[in-house]
């Protein structure tokens, strides 16, 4: 949907990710502490590109959508929008206050009543507030163009020395070098839980899974 997979059909995201994950390994083995410092807020950064495109993607989906409406994509923009506001807060509040007007739960007013244009316009500008964001990662909403209108600058880990040229290997080659240590399955189910309450067809059912869960113990 957004058109920002490399030659071999990887997200261009998930493969910077791997590079970076495999150049914080590699600091902390040589113990360069400083430089981690950086590349650990790189990773903060690129770890809200799918929650950006994610946010967009649900949005259109839910554009005109009645405030009665029972559609799961209304949940799904909501969460994804408040996980990624307090960031997009931080640089341009009134960015922030568009994408979540046109996010949250609505009562008298059909979804994302300003349009998902103005979603999009929203990130775009907040966006460009952020120093050294690599906006081309997040790349372009289908009917709606690219997320950032300018290229976004080179990210500094490619300057940091003495860490082995990742960028050309595909994700098949860190899925099997690095293993998470978290597990989020639980949280993964709660969010189906939401998005069962959401679907829910009386309220009697919607209180059940929220007092019992119903993928989640």
């Amino acid at each position: 949907f957004f058109d920002a997979c490399n030659d071999f059909g990887d997200s261009e995201v998930n493969v910077k990710m791997a590079k970076l994950l495999v150049q914080a390994q590699t600091m902390i083995e040589n113990r360069q502490c400083l430089d981690l410092e950086n590349i650990v807020e790189l990773i903060e950064e690129v770890m809200l590109i799918p929650l950006i495109q994610g946010t967009l993607y649900f949005a259109a989906q839910i554009e005109g959508e009645d405030s009665d409406s029972s559609n799961g994509d209304i949940g799904a923009a909501y969460v994804l929008a408040n996980s990624v506001l307090p960031y997009i807060d931080m640089v341009d509040k009134n960015a922030a206050t568009i994408i979540s007007d046109n996010t949250q739960f609505q009562v008298d007013t059909n979804h994302v009543k300003d349009g998902t244009s103005a979603v999009v316009k929203a990130f775009s500008r907040a966006l460009a507030e952020i120093d050294n964001f690599d906006c081309d990662l997040v790349g372009e909403l289908d009917d709606y163009g690219p997320v950032c209108e300018d290229e976004g600058d080179e990210s500094d880990a490619d300057d940091v020395k003495d860490v082995k040229d990742v960028s050309e290997y595909t994700s098949d080659y860190f899925v099997n070098i690095y293993e998470p240590k978290l597990d989020t399955s639980e949280q993964l189910k709660i969010a189906l839980d939401i998005r069962d309450i959401i679907s829910s067809t009386s309220i009697s059912d919607a209180r059940s899974i929220y007092s019992d869960g119903e993928n989640s113990r």
